[in-house]
This record gives structure tokens, sequence and C-alpha cells, in this order.
């Protein structure tokens, strides 16, 4: 259950949050747009299973369970 929480520190760290630039979660678009605002003309998508495999491979079952559930991505970018 836990102590009741407090107004105050709800709005202390809806403050905080706000301020982070991927409080709602970064996506292979966003940073696509980020990477294109930046000066970076060519960007592609890149297969992360392998990657994610390896690290599945010589993983805990608990991380390896872990890196399985959550959204990754990878992405190039190349500039002039």
């Amino acid at each position: 259950m836990g102590a009741p929480e407090h107004g105050a520190d709800r709005d202390a760290f809806n403050a905080i949050a706000a301020r982070f630039c991927f409080r709602d979660r970064l996506t292979a678009e966003r940073l696509d747009a980020m990477l294109r605002r930046a000066g970076f003309a060519r960007t592609r998508p890149v297969d992360y299973r392998p990657i994610l495999r390896a690290q599945q491979a010589h993983a805990a079952l608990h991380d390896a369970l872990r890196l399985g559930s959550s959204t990754r991505f990878g992405l190039v970018a190349e500039k002039d």
C-alpha cells in the first residue's frame, strides 16, 4: 500500500518530468526528425534484432525478458 501521495510531491515530480526531453518516449520517427533538424541529410532504420539477441544470450533470464519487452530501434544518420 505505502504512504499516501502528497500533492506537493506530485507537482514537483511533474515540473521536473516536464523538462525531460524524452518523457513521452523516444521513437524512431521523433529521432529522425531531430537528426534532420540537426543537419543530417540521410537517415535509415537498421535491424536491431541481432544486437538484441546477442544481449539476451549473455543476460540473466530476468534481464533477457526485460530486454525483449522494451521498445528498441536502430537508426543510422549521415551528414554531408
